[in-house]
């Protein structure tokens, strides 16, 4: 739900159902499975730093962030 409302704060509805198609095929291909990792609460607590550069108004630390808290989608 966080993913989807800080892509919504965009005003783009063409990239929110990008983003949320993308995020339904990474589910369905089972690139997610946290708990079965043991990533799930390192996971949550990424979006705490994303969400204060994001207040901030810190691109590059967002930016950033992201690209790591998005790394365990990788195959």
């Amino acid at each position: 739900a966080l993913h989807m409302r800080v892509v919504a704060l965009l005003g783009n509805r063409r990239l929110c159902g990008i983003v949320e198609n993308l995020r339904d095929q990474s589910r369905v291909r089972g690139s997610y499975r946290l708990a079965e990792r043991g990533m799930l609460a390192q996971s949550a607590q990424e979006h705490v730093p994303i969400v204060e550069a994001l207040i901030a108004g810190d691109a590059g630390a967002a930016n950033s962030l992201m690209i790591e808290h998005l790394a365990y989608a990788r195959p």
